[in-house]
């Protein structure tokens, strides 16, 4: 073979000699996630005090794109047969190349979820099963050491960059057995856009909430922008728009349409919101501060053109007037403890 051809054909094959070459040590890096399934649940009874079983599959999804795959996750406390929470199926899909250049940073390309159920529980004496014993405490404490050890082996940095985030069929049932309250919340979808630090990022969420001792029940979409910083201590939303109904068993439904913006702060536990929609036949504009520190302080100045009452008496009862008047101003400051 002539001298030039066999350049040619070394040219030709490095690229997929280096493609076979990188398949493969990508294969063996990645073969071994059921390996990290024990140091998972470590890491997590250590840092939290809770039990975390991975009842399902934990590996890798080489193709498209590269993602780690979980299934039938519980989580609950030690000694306690009932579950805190539970997960069919979950997915990660990462950025390998920082990893693999040796970045030592884990980038997030996207987070998917589905079958998300959430048992809180109050018992009659008023003992949540999310609260962690002191025992399970001094537990935690005494394995820490070897998690942080761990942790220290472990990418040292997170790179907030994720292209979407898509969560569906998340049930959440709280019960209060000391006062009777009983509340579930089911959202069906919650899908971002791409989530940076600092960026705007698409929400829409479309849910439904039921109080089940009132038989009371909502249904409502949410969409807009949102935005928080890199400490998560600040969430700005903007033109928020929320598309609610209410249904009750002595009523008509209340239909209420609103747009929301604002901003708030969770480490001054202080939020600002400017609103402006519809509930029913009535337009309101307005706004409200709510701000948390030893008591709770709501202030806001709402405007209302009309109110037709009657829609929401109890069926036989009637109103003294069937409108309020026109365009009142209604500006109030509360305080609770």
């Amino acid at each position: 073979m002539p001298r030039f051809a066999v350049v040619v054909a070394i040219v030709l094959a490095t690229p997929l000699i280096l493609t076979a070459v990188l398949l493969l040590i990508l294969v063996l890096i990645l073969e071994s996630a059921e390996t990290y399934r024990d140091q998972i649940t470590t890491s997590v009874k250590a840092s939290t005090g809770y039990n975390l079983t991975i009842g399902g599959q934990l590996s890798w999804r080489y193709w498209p794109p590269i993602a780690l795959d979980v299934s039938d996750v519980v989580i609950n406390l030690p000694g306690d047969g009932s579950k805190l929470a539970s997960l069919e199926n979950g997915s990660i899909d990462l950025d390998l190349l920082p990893l693999l250049t040796g970045d030592q940073t884990i980038s997030v390309q996207a987070l998917s979820l589905q079958g998300l159920m959430l048992h809180p529980m109050i018992d009659k004496d008023g003992h949540g099963n999310w609260e962690v014993s002191d025992e399970t405490s001094s537990t935690t404490a005494a394995i820490a050491p070897d998690s942080a050890t761990e942790a220290e082996k472990s990418p040292s940095r997170f790179a907030l960059n994720i292209d979407g985030i898509d969560i569906r069929d998340v049930t959440v049932d709280y019960q209060d057995e000391a006062s009777g309250e009983h509340y579930i919340l089911e959202i069906t979808s919650l899908v971002t856009g791409s989530v940076q630090y600092g960026q705007p990022v698409m929400l829409e969420i479309e849910a439904q909430a039921r109080d089940v001792v009132n038989q009371i029940r909502t249904v409502a979409s949410i969409q807009g922008v949102i935005v928080f910083d890199e400490n998560l201590d600040k969430l700005g939303f903007m033109d928020l728009s929320l598309s609610n109904s209410v249904h009750t068993p002595d009523m008509e439904p209340v239909v209420l349409a609103m747009t929301f913006s604002g901003e708030l702060d969770i480490a001054k536990k202080n939020l600002e919101v400017q609103l402006a929609g519809t509930l029913d036949d009535s337009t309101i504009t307005g706004s409200l501060e709510v701000t948390s520190d030893d008591s709770t302080r709501l202030t806001f100045d709402l405007s209302i053109d009309a109110i037709n009452a009657s829609r929401y008496l109890k069926t036989g009862e009637v109103a003294d007037t069937q409108h309020a008047s026109s365009k009142p101003a209604i500006e109030a400051v509360a305080s609770t403890q």
